[in-house]
């Protein structure tokens, strides 16, 4: 969608249900598949999917594009509800103490044994990491944003986005080595 039309879908849409279900449409497969690649889980991609797309419903009168596509807003809104999910899911563990930290992933048909856990264990090694590396190495690697994009949607300047996939990538690889070096 043209930036100059997505403005006038998004101011529209503060009113017009049509107008925000034309949003939606434009956007649920990113949103969905980035928060799926962040957490693994079908069903509460599902349910973070939807509960973005709620609070960005309830908050368009205060979308402020700036020059900044609506998907990007939607992506900070995602990062947001992830960040709460995941907070919550160690608070569970922790209180509960039981067996596996993760919930399983979903694998598609083709995938070798081999393969699913290397995804796996990479999985769970990026959300090992400190927030702000998940973010940039996921928007980055993830979703295939560039790096101006990757600042646009994190709000932070393209030298922090670069910084911060260095060191993720530096972490993630020694998180990964030492995974491998335990077999």
């Amino acid at each position: 969608m043209a930036p100059a039309t997505e403005r006038a879908m998004a101011v529209r849409a503060t009113t017009d249900r049509d107008a925000f279900a034309t949003l939606y449409r434009a956007h649920v497969g990113a949103i969905g598949r980035y928060i799926h690649r962040r957490i693994g889980d079908p069903h509460r991609t599902e349910d973070l999917t939807a509960e973005t797309f709620l609070e960005a419903m309830r908050s368009l009168h205060r979308f402020d594009d700036q020059g900044v596509p609506i998907r990007y807003w939607l992506y900070r809104i995602a990062l947001r509800r992830i960040a709460t999910w995941l907070r919550k899911q160690q608070i569970r563990r922790w209180l509960s103490l039981d067996g596996d930290p993760m919930e399983p992933v979903a694998i598609s048909a083709g995938d070798g044994p081999v393969e699913r856990e290397s995804r796996e264990q990479a999985r769970r090694a990026l959300l090992t990491l400190p927030r702000k590396y998940q973010e940039a190495l996921s928007l980055r690697y993830l979703e295939g944003l560039s790096l101006e994009e990757t600042a646009q949607v994190l709000k932070i300047p393209v030298g922090t986005v670069q910084s911060r996939l260095a060191r993720g990538r530096d972490q993630l690889r020694d998180k990964l080595g030492r995974t491998f070096e335990n077999r």
